[in-house]
């Protein structure tokens, strides 16, 4: 049986920084194509399996590349945060 797919949003906390780049309050960075900035400086890109493949279904969840942007780097960020405990 396939997955279920539901409609997920960003939140809140998001600031439009340029046309691509969108910031949120937790210090995190995100361009539209799949760069983001942690925290601590250290950057994630989409374009590498398997980080593309989430990256491509978070696009797809949310119906755009901006939304999706948004939540594939909240993921990865709950990730890093996780790891940091």
């Amino acid at each position: 049986m396939s997955e279920r797919m539901t409609h997920i949003r960003p939140g809140s906390g998001w600031k439009r920084l340029s046309d691509v780049v969108y910031g949120h309050t937790s210090c995190i960075r995100v361009h539209i194509c799949g760069l983001m900035t942690l925290p601590d400086g250290n950057t994630i890109s989409a374009n590498m399996w398997p980080e593309s493949k989430e990256f491509r279904r978070c696009i797809r969840i949310c119906g755009g590349s901006r939304r999706g942007a948004m939540v594939w780097a909240l993921r990865k960020l709950a990730d890093f945060l996780d790891a940091q405990d």
